[in-house]
């Protein structure tokens, strides 16, 4: 069984074209839990009347605590052999649980590609390769920016049993980059990954979403979810750890650009000096923390002309 935890907060205006999207799934063996995360608007009544309609719909309620809080919420709840998260604005292939189940038989995540759908437009992204990567392979394409492996959860299918018997749960205190912390935690218990090429999930774009609202919280958010994850990095001796220290450092310097603070307890003289003598990162990645760094006017005509690429990191 596939239990699948999604985490609602006002979400009227889409949350029936997800649950239409599962109920239309060609594989049946999964059950639907919903975290209604203090909604205010019709988010509750629409799903109870879902949950008229099938056995296999579950609703939960809290006081609005954040999606962190919703998904530990539904990993109590969930009784599946595996576990799906999903967003309560996107939707599904109807044979994506059927070649979910096809191939993560024998490994310990499943990861595949997805849509991204834009209101005029759809454009297909994902992990080109059909392939089985080990641990470390796989923790470094997911700390890769420009690698839809990231540390989406929507693109993955879970083993249950991995999450409960090393007690892996979202950091609560953080509302930006919980998903790739989750997901670090949860790779440092996998042996082998798979990853397809299929594109099963269809992401929905919107100018609206709360990653694009930008604000201090959220900056310091990030900022503890990388300093977890890169002090995981170092206690496990993985050796390649620049591609997060180059996030930390662009996000850092964009903070001090933005609200002119600096209030971490890093090393960032040395962590830079890391970065641009690194053979791992690109010159052109490299031009970039330059430039903000440095430089935030012609930074920011930069960021003008890169506007959707730029975006596409906060996804």
């Amino acid at each position: 069984m596939i239990s699948v935890i999604i985490p609602v907060y006002n979400g009227e205006k889409y949350i029936r074209e997800t649950l239409d999207s599962l109920l239309k799934q060609t594989f049946s063996n999964f059950e639907i839990i919903i975290i209604n995360d203090g909604s205010t608007d019709n988010t509750y009544n629409i799903c109870e009347s879902y949950q008229k309609k099938t056995k296999n719909i579950f609703i939960y309620e809290q006081e609005n605590k954040g999606v962190s809080s919703a998904r530990n919420y539904g990993l109590k709840k969930a009784i599946g052999k595996y576990i799906y998260f999903m967003d309560a604005d996107d939707t599904l292939q109807e044979n994506a649980f059927e070649t979910m189940i096809k191939y993560i038989k024998n490994y310990d995540l499943l990861t595949f590609g997805y849509i991204e759908d834009y209101p005029d437009d759809e454009k297909a992204k994902g992990y080109l390769e059909n392939k089985i990567l080990n641990q470390e392979e796989a923790i470094e394409i997911a700390l890769k920016t420009d690698n839809s492996f990231q540390g989406y959860l929507w693109n993955k299918l879970f083993v249950h049993s991995i999450i409960d018997e090393n007690t892996i749960q979202f950091d609560e205190n953080i509302t930006i980059c919980e998903d790739l912390l989750f997901l670090i935690k949860y790779l440092f218990n996998c042996k082998t990954i798979c990853t397809r090429k299929e594109k099963l999930y269809y992401y929905r774009m919107r100018k609206s979403g709360a990653s694009k609202k930008f604000n201090v919280k959220k900056f310091t958010s990030m900022f503890s979810s990388y300093e977890q994850i890169l002090d995981l990095l170092k206690k496990r001796k993985i050796q390649n750890v620049v591609y997060l220290e180059y996030e930390y450092l662009f996000h850092y310097y964009f903070y001090k650009k933005m609200f002119e603070k600096n209030t971490f307890h890093v090393n960032i003289k040395q962590m830079y000096q890391n970065v641009i003598t690194s053979n791992c990162i690109s010159n052109k990645k490299k031009h970039e923390l330059f430039l903000i760094k440095n430089m935030l006017i012609i930074y920011k005509i930069k960021k003008r002309l890169k506007r959707e690429q730029y975006n596409a990191m906060y996804e």
